[in-house]
């Protein structure tokens, strides 16, 4: 029996869409939403023992962020393991209280979508202020002192 290119194109495209689950009675899945990072990730403020930092939420839906740091110039790994974590809801800006005087930290702040899942993230570093912090400009009785340029 010979068959016809014609029916030999359409068992083709029939078993194509059976592998799809076209014909299985499966609906397709729909593609998996990206969390989108953060970004403009900056220490905007810093003290002898808080740092704070600023960021702007990325395009698409974003439930919340998570701010993970460590003390150190070792960076969060993203999947933040071994990171101190703190969930800081939905917003662009949060200030970590209570951090060691004159300490490096390494931050990494990830974007979490409403179904959980979460952005790789961004990473800055921030260093809180010695004990007494930087010298102050001041006038008193026409005597204006400036402190010197670091």
């Amino acid at each position: 029996m010979k068959v016809s290119k014609a029916a030999k194109v359409e068992a083709a495209v029939a078993m194509a869409m059976v592998t799809a689950g076209v014909n299985a009675g499966k609906p397709p899945k729909p593609p998996r939403e990206e969390v989108p990072d953060p970004t403009g990730l900056v220490v905007s403020a810093t003290t002898e023992d808080s740092i704070t930092l600023e960021w702007t939420s990325g395009v698409g839906s974003t439930a919340g962020f998570i701010v993970a740091y460590n003390e150190g110039t070792t960076y969060p790994k993203s999947n933040l393991r071994g990171a101190t974590l703190i969930e800081v809801g939905n917003v662009e800006r949060y200030t970590l209280p209570n951090l060691q005087t004159d300490q490096i930290y390494s931050f990494r702040v990830c974007a979490v979508g409403s179904d959980g899942k979460r952005s790789s993230g961004v990473t800055v570093q921030g260093t809180t202020l010695e004990f007494g912090g930087p010298p102050m400009e001041w006038e008193l009785l026409g005597i204006r002192y400036d402190p010197p340029e670091s």
